[in-house]
């Protein structure tokens, strides 16, 4: 019987190898083994994107067959509520920009069809000045924030970078006013100022150029630290890499070192060379290799420990983040120190707790040594 690790090596060597074109490696697995893998796929948000690309009447049509018409549907479901939203934000005079999932979907060069890519929720970016109109044209169409503690609300339109909101029948919907902690907003500024015309569910949107997506999806990727990521996170950041010209990534290269993220892309394009043996950019001077030479020694170490719990551990964003504060960085959100007495209304909702309750403070102060410890130990790490 293999170990965990051994079946989960198995799983991406046989992504790695559909990526690249090499669809005989049908004839080399069992049928449980590909059983196995279709569901391994299915979960990591994959399979929809390997039916499009396997050949036509092959074993691969049939196994993500179910997936790709599952993804279909919810597309479908999606469209008209999204139609709806995009009404009521015109109507108030919001631009919304598309990114991560819901903007690498409406990009050709990487999904033949947005239908291709299941999202876990949406994510639109706006303007800082019309969140509070997008958050009303959200509520128009029944969405509502999941906590109406006031001093939550607070956070999330100042400190925070996004404001989630629910809805019974479609799911989540994260507006985002910034990229997150570690893209300062100046970046966010300029990624909507350079974002492009984009035509979604029938109404007019735009989408982040791709220099700024590549970027924004690495450090989405290097930040996750909830278990293993969705693999389709790194597919994505491997296609959109691929179809970069070399003007593309000349952008990529200096918006990152404007922003001190070469961390993030380093993490993303090793994590690529170790898994899967494949690098999106032919150039030498484009590799994981020279991406690490611009990076800070304690960078350098959170990535290295990120590659060694690879690819069943959990990548650990604190720990990148940390690295990148000590270094001297700059975040949103300033210091290290304010960083462990953050916002009431973050605290609020990561205990789900209201600011007006007796143990409000209790928990805050266990909060914040959580946080201090947990800081502590990846530092000494580091």
């Amino acid at each position: 019987m293999p170990s965990e690790r051994a079946h989960e090596l198995a799983q991406h060597a046989r992504l790695a190898k559909l990526l690249n074109g090499d669809f005989q490696i049908a004839e080399e697995s069992s049928a449980d083994e590909l059983s196995a893998f279709a569901v391994w796929a299915t979960d990591h948000r994959l399979a929809p994107l390997l039916h499009a690309q396997t050949p036509e009447r092959s074993v691969w049509k049939e196994l993500f067959h179910a997936a790709r018409t599952e993804s279909l549907a919810a597309h479908l479901f999606r469209s008209t509520w999204m139609k709806h939203l995009f009404e009521a934000g015109a109507s108030a005079g919001v631009s919304f920009t598309a990114f991560k999932g819901a903007g690498i979907a409406h990009l050709r060069e990487v999904y033949a069809e947005p239908g291709l890519r299941p999202l876990g929720d949406v994510d639109l970016l706006v303007p800082r000045n019309e969140l509070p109109a997008a958050v009303a044209a959200a509520q128009k169409i029944g969405f509502t924030p999941p906590n109406d503690d006031p001093v939550v609300r607070e956070y999330l339109l100042s400190e925070n970078y996004h404001v989630p909101l629910v809805h019974p029948d479609f799911g989540v919907l994260e507006l985002h006013h910034g990229l997150y902690r570690d893209l300062p907003d100046g970046f966010t500024e300029g990624a909507l100022v350079r974002a492009v015309p984009l035509e979604m569910y029938g109404q007019r949107a735009r989408v982040l150029a791709r220099p700024d997506l590549f970027l924004t999806l690495c450090v989405h990727y290097g930040i996750y630290e909830r278990g293993c990521p969705p693999w389709a996170w790194l597919a994505e950041i491997f296609m959109l890499g691929r179809a970069l010209t070399p003007n593309e990534w000349s952008d990529v290269t200096q918006r990152a070192e404007a922003t001190h993220t070469a961390v993030f892309v380093c993490a993303a394009l090793s994590s690529l060379d170790t898994l899967w043996k494949l690098v999106p950019a032919a150039p030498e001077s484009l590799s994981a290799a020279t991406w690490a030479k611009r990076l800070h020694p304690r960078e350098l170490r959170a990535v290295q420990a990120l590659l060694e719990r690879l690819p069943e551990g959990a990548l650990n964003g604190d720990k990148i983040s940390l690295a990148r504060r000590l270094a001297g960085r700059p975040v949103r959100g300033g210091r290290v120190a304010k960083s462990l007495f953050c916002h009431p209304g973050a605290v609020c909702l990561e205990l789900n707790v209201r600011s007006d309750a007796p143990a409000f403070w209790r928990y805050r102060l266990q909060h914040a040594g959580k946080r201090l410890l947990r800081g502590v130990r990846a530092a000494w790490r580091s």
